[in-house]
This record gives structure tokens, sequence and C-alpha cells, in this order.
């Protein structure tokens, strides 16, 4: 069992890595979606939208934006017998560089193939001193997952959409001041500070949009589980050294009041539970890199977001969003955190478009997560000194973008 090794913080390493599956950017869309909530299943505002279905609708057009994430991170530990404890800050590179990208070319007036560059995860976590859980100098990490999606989209009749999308998945990671991992590893000279190392991998994007009438809209889109090759410098921390992208579903609907106002209504489910990294237990007694080795311990995540734009006039629009996330990490396994991301349980957003000419629009979208805590209740074990281990967390995300109409 766990408990049996000879210290807890042999593993507590691992559980670092495990939780950077979703340390996302919180941007799955474009600058304007983000202006609302940050999806737009049934409402597509840009090409660079979660669902492909609805991009035909949009026409020949060029979106783009860039932006930063701006992230705050706190880890505590208390009452631990072995001299660990201490206040740590887990995010020293506080901006985080974000941005989206799509192209979209009709082929026939139903019928359009576009391009779109999307984030899926970005963490640049670098604590400000040394923490004896995880190694013996300061613990440090970077990890980059972004998609390039070719798609094609179809409007099948009036009122009927469909898409698809194929995800080209590119990511790159870099780990140091593991070394507490080491001797407890399957591979231990994979472990840590071996420079970066770059993976790939593969996967689709179904969408679907229904118009029902002209004032309601319903859209759905599902990607599956996107598996990415091996990290094979570091396969030593996680579970056979993958971090697997996990299966979304989408599910939204839009209401247009009046030619001015629009709302919009989004679910969205991560099923973390079929990805080893972020779903094993922390407690797993096998040895690290190990297909059934130490996870996070996290639980599917839910996004539940209502967005509203209102049309002021011919030039300007405004929008406003809020989300709730129902967390993948509860109170024990809050070790399994330690990057302290991923927190955000409430989040507010706002934007506005300015329309410079029949061409070419101007968008700016601000994005805010509500700090969170939580707090550890028996979360490190008595043969690892006991006591709890908190965590904090708050984003801010700013984008600016463009649009021009081809």
């Amino acid at each position: 069992m766990f408990y049996q090794l000879s210290t807890l913080r042999n593993y507590l390493p691992i559980l670092f890595i495990s939780a950077l599956l979703l340390s996302t950017v919180d941007i799955y869309a474009g600058t304007k979606s983000l202006g609302m909530g940050g999806f737009g299943t049934a409402y597509a505002l840009e090409v660079d939208t979660v669902n492909p279905a609805g991009i035909v609708e949009l026409g020949n057009r060029l979106d783009y934006g860039f932006g930063l994430l701006y992230q705050t991170g706190r880890a505590r530990v208390k009452g631990n017998t072995q001299g660990l404890n201490g206040k740590f800050d887990t995010m020293r590179d506080r901006y985080w560089p974000a941005g989206t990208f799509g192209y979209n070319k009709m082929i026939r007036s139903n019928l359009s193939f576009a391009i779109l560059q999307k984030p899926i995860t970005g963490v640049k976590s670098r604590y400000n001193k040394v923490c004896g859980l995880f190694g013996t100098t300061k613990t440090g990490v970077e990890l980059e997952i972004v998609a390039l999606c070719p798609t094609i989209s179809w409007q099948i009749c009036k009122n009927h959409c469909l898409g698809l999308s194929f995800n080209y998945v590119l990511a790159r990671e870099k780990y140091k001041g593991f070394q507490a991992t080491i001797p407890i590893s399957k591979r231990p000279n994979h472990v840590t500070n071996k420079g970066y190392n770059y993976s790939r991998g593969y996967g689709l994007t179904i969408g679907y949009k229904w118009q029902i009438t002209p004032q309601f809209v319903v859209g759905v889109a599902y990607t599956p589980k996107n598996h990415i090759t091996r990290f094979r410098k570091y396969d030593g921390l996680k579970p056979s050294g993958i971090i697997s992208v996990p299966a979304i579903l989408h599910a939204g609907c839009a209401f247009h009041y009046n030619k001015k106002t629009t709302v919009t209504f989004d679910f969205v489910h991560f099923d973390i539970k079929r990805v080893p990294t972020a779903s094993n237990s922390p407690f797993a007694p096998h040895p690290a890199g190990a297909p059934n080795g130490p996870g996070a311990g996290w639980r599917n995540l839910m996004f539940y977001t209502l967005g509203g734009e209102y049309k002021m006039n011919e030039k300007l629009t405004f929008r406003i969003g809020g989300s709730y996330a129902r967390q993948p990490i509860t109170r024990h396994v809050t070790i399994g955190t330690p990057e302290c991301v991923g927190l955000t349980k409430f989040l507010l957003s706002m934007g506005t478009t300015y329309k410079i000419s029949e061409k070419m629009e101007s968008s700016i979208s601000f994005s805010h997560g509500f700090r969170n805590t939580i707090k550890g209740k028996n979360s490190i074990p008595i043969k690892g000194g006991g006591g709890e281990y908190d965590i904090t967390y708050s984003p801010t995300v700013i984008l600016i973008g463009g649009t021009w109409i081809l």
C-alpha cells in the first residue's frame, strides 16, 4: 500500500504533474465568446468556436485574438510533524500568453472549410522557495497544449447544421525540482530537469446545431478523448508518461429575444474519470510512471454558463457572462493539486465589439475567476507527517481580437 512506502514526500511531485491536465487558461473559444462566458455552443460568434456546426453560417472571414492570462496561486502546509510547514507562492511567473485564430472559406453556399487554432491547456508554475515535499530545489512546471483544427461545416438544410473538426494536438512540457520522486519511480532517470519535451496527438470534434424557431437555437458538440504520445523524458512521473485530453461534451441553447438581445446557456462536461493521469488515486500502491500509478484523484468537471449580448446600435455591441464550475478537486485530495490551478468556481466575463467598417471589427473581452480556496481535510496521511494542505487560485484573462470579413 501507499502508506508502506518510505515517505509521503516521494509521491507528492507526481501529484503535482497529475493535476496539470485541466490547468486551462480559461479560454475555450474566441474573443467574443469569452465575453459571454467562454463557450457559445448554440451561438457561433467567430470561427474559433467550440461547435464546428455553426461555422458555415459565418461566411468568409478571419478571426483572431491575442492576450494574457494573469494568475495567482498559493499553497499552505500546516500541522505537519516532519517540519514541512510553510506558505508558498506557486505562481512566481504570473503572466501567460493566450491566443486564438480562425479562418473560414465558403466552398459552396452551404458548405465551408475552416482552420482554427485553440489553446487546450497552459500552465507556468514556479515556487518562490523550496518545498521539501517535492524536491531539493525550487519546483517549476511549464506545460502547453494547443490544437490545430481543420474543419468542415455543412448546412444540410435550412435549420440544421453539422460540423466535423480534425484536431492535431501539439504539446510541450518541462519540469524542475522533482528529485524526491526519483527513488520510487519506475523510470528514475526520466523524472526531472531534462529540459523541454515535445509530444503530439490526434482527435475529432463533431457538432450539431438546430434552429428550432427563429428565436430559439440548440447546439451540441462532442470531442472524444484525445490521445497524446508519451512524454519520454518525463515518463517516470505520470501514469505511462501520458497526458491525455479528456472527452468533452458541450450542450447549449441560444434565445434571440429580439434583434438586439440574445441570451445563451451552456453546459460542459469533462470526462476526467477516463484519464489515469488525472483520475488515478493519489494513494495508489504502484510505482510512479506505471499505468496504474498515482494520479490526482480528480472527479469529472462540469461548467454551467449564462451569457447575454446587447447590440446598442449598428456599431457597438456589449456582452456579459458568468459561469459556475463543479470542482474536480475534493478536500481530501488537495495534495494532488499543489500547483493550485483549475480551482476556479465562479467566473465573470464581459466584452464589447466595435464595428469599424462593413469588413472589419475590433473586440475586447475580460474574464475574472474569483479567488477560491480549498482547505484540506485529512489531506496529508499520518505517515507523511499529517497535517493539511490548503490551496488557493484566481485567474484573470484579457483578450483583444479582430474580425476581417473577406
